[in-house]
């Protein structure tokens, strides 16, 4: 993939699901644990998603360089993912993640982050694609420096180019209270974004321990946001604009696990968004209410696609 043919980058991290299938005996007092493990992390299954949905993306990451590290970059580059932006470190690990699921596919996690690549994500302005239209990141990396000052570097680069700023806002508090410079960064990048993705208990949360003034989707756009993606898991998701807004249901599947079901439906509103071709920044706010319905139902289909299976990632066929 060329620099040129990649008009999505994305930054934000990779790491290791871990599923815990079972507990087996080997023989009498031989106990085991037995895991199945998959590519995770927000960005790289939204970028997944975009792969299959036949979009050029580039993802800005860190690997280790220890076998989990150099099979990981493997797997994303057998999805078709460009990962020529992203680095390797010979000292740290890893990230892995514990997903626990209900009976209902409904997921939580136990995350071990710490002492990680995540610490040493870099990015060079320079090597960034002149082509690139999309730029997109997870507030997951407000809590590291290396990868917050990465992504400030890359959005102050772009300032003053017509490249759409998407933004998941993805909270999770247990990594969030690791940093206590984390909450004011997940605010201070609203500054700097066109298209917001919040969950209703994202919204919840930033309210609650925040600043109690935002309590709709609409709030935000005293930042200069220009489109509000705002899902409700079940219950659906609206698109907002300041002059128009558009309800999308939640897709007609059997869940197996909601793990990257927000991550894919992101994928299709940025690949809805691609497809659209709006020509400027300021253009998004007057994306009338049907294709606001179009953007919602490609959103919906490639969520459906995840949803239906095990782990954050589309299948490869």
């Amino acid at each position: 993939m060329t620099k040129e043919a990649t008009p999505i980058v994305m930054i934000g991290e990779t790491l290791i699901d871990l599923y815990l299938d079972s507990l087996q005996e080997s023989s009498p007092g031989q106990k085991s644990f037995v895991f199945t493990g998959a590519v995770g992390g927000g960005p790289a299954n939204c970028a997944a998603s975009l792969a299959y949905l036949g979009k050029p993306v580039s993802l800005i990451t860190s690997f280790s360089s220890d076998p989990l590290g150099v099979q990981m970059r493997e797997l994303l580059l057998e999805r078709g993912i460009d990962l020529s932006l992203s680095c390797q470190d010979d000292e740290l690990k890893m990230p892995v993640v514990l997903v626990l699921l209900d009976e209902k596919g409904e997921r939580s996690f136990k995350l071990y982050l710490a002492d990680t690549v995540f610490e040493s994500i870099t990015v060079d302005p320079a090597s960034l694609p002149p082509e690139m239209e999309f730029f997109h990141f997870s507030s997951v990396l407000m809590v590291f420096d290396a990868a917050y000052q990465a992504t400030e570097t890359i959005l102050h680069h772009i300032a003053d180019k017509n490249v759409i700023r998407s933004y998941d806002v993805n909270i999770r508090p247990d990594i969030l209270k690791t940093n206590p410079k984390a909450l004011q960064r997940l605010m201070a990048v609203l500054d700097h974004v066109d298209v917001l993705k919040i969950s209703d208990e994202d919204l919840e949360w930033i309210q609650r321990n925040i600043d109690g003034s935002l309590a709709k989707p609409e709030d935000y756009f005293r930042y200069g946001v220009q489109l509000v993606v705002y899902t409700q898991g079940e219950k659906g998701a609206t698109l907002i604009t300041p002059q128009a807004r558009a309800y999308a249901p939640a897709p007609k599947v059997e869940v197996v696990d909601t793990t990257g079901g927000g991550d894919a439906f992101m994928a299709g509103i940025l690949a809805g968004l691609s497809d659209q071709k709006w020509p400027s920044r300021a253009s998004l706010q007057s994306i009338p209410e049907y294709h606001l319905r179009e953007l919602g139902t490609r959103g919906a289909e490639s969520a459906k696609r995840v949803l239906s299976q095990p782990g954050g990632m589309p299948p490869l066929i």
